[in-house]
């Protein structure tokens, strides 16, 4: 079900992460209680299913630990939920004995599939906004801004084990049509220059982005969420002067999240473009004090 959802219809939506879950927690309650209903043994031994499944999946280099483990809070709910389903269905005086009756939701995932493939409406734009005050004028966190040089190596688990950060940015030209490049751990991101408005507003495209990280897995995979699916489309930097020679740093950016249920998974993108926007904001900030 797994390989049908990503390889064949190409989604990476709710039959992947809701509805694989709950048959694989169904089967198994309903299997289980078939003879005997004991809810707890039922579900306890459901739960063991989406753990097999993560094993093999990495075993057959189908994808890597790090997105599976954000995968796995909804995946042992939604377990826990379709074990119930199971169990009750198992002991319906109108369901549970009837094979055909009782496995319609496998043969029914499909049809799930192709439907939700083509009915997914475009992913809204999202932004995500950090801002840090600087103990510096406005001119020099600007000059810091178009281009910084490298930032010590991170210190946070999530970078440590493969979520790509940035490293350091250089620009070519100035003012609008300059092109920024902030070199990340997996590639480097392109940023056409959009607005220059020295030293209050920096905004730009981008045009180019690397992969938002590096699997962890023991071979070298490439599953397909990492391409496209977590479009970055623009970004700025406002510069804000304060009293007392300080200066207020702002950073923005626009992205489409291509992976549902988005309320799930912006949790995530969300924390990681924070955390990404903290490095950089913070290394201008060390940067522009020192000076």
């Amino acid at each position: 079900m797994a390989w049908a959802a990503v390889d064949v219809v190409n989604a990476y939506g709710m039959s992947l992460f809701v509805g694989v879950p709950i048959i694989m927690g169904y089967t198994t309650g309903w299997i289980d209680s078939y003879y005997d209903v004991d809810i707890p043994r039922s579900t306890r031994i459901a739960m063991i299913s989406p753990i097999v499944v993560c094993i093999v999946l990495v075993a057959v280099a189908f994808e890597g630990l790090i997105c599976l483990l954000m995968a796995a809070p909804i995946a042992f709910g939604c377990v826990l939920i379709g074990a119930l389903i199971g169990v009750w269905t198992s002991h319906s005086s109108y369901l549970g004995k009837s094979i055909y009756l009782s496995s319609s939701p496998i043969v029914a995932f499909p049809l799930l599939m192709l439907w939700e493939a083509a009915s997914l409406p475009p992913s809204p734009l999202l932004h995500v906004r950090s801002e840090v005050i600087v103990n510096a004028p406005i001119q020099t966190v600007w000059n810091n801004v178009i281009s910084f040089p490298k930032i010590s190596p991170p210190q946070q688990l999530m970078f440590k084990a493969g979520i790509a950060y940035p490293i350091d940015a250089e620009i070519s030209g100035r003012g609008v049509g300059a092109v920024r490049h902030c070199n990340f751990s997996t590639g480097e991101f392109v940023e056409p220059i959009t607005t220059w408005d020295e030293p209050r507003l920096l905004q730009f495209s981008v045009a180019k982005e690397p992969e938002p990280m590096k699997e962890l897995s023991p071979y070298k995979i490439h599953p397909p969420h990492l391409e496209g699916y977590l479009k970055c489309e623009r970004g700025e930097f406002r510069l804000i002067p304060l009293p007392g020679g300080r200066t207020e740093m702002i950073g923005t950016t626009w992205y489409r999240d291509n992976i549902w249920p988005q309320e799930y998974w912006s949790l995530y993108s969300n924390a990681i473009i924070h955390n990404i926007h903290m490095r950089v904001l913070n290394h201008i900030k060390t940067v522009s004090e020192r000076s």
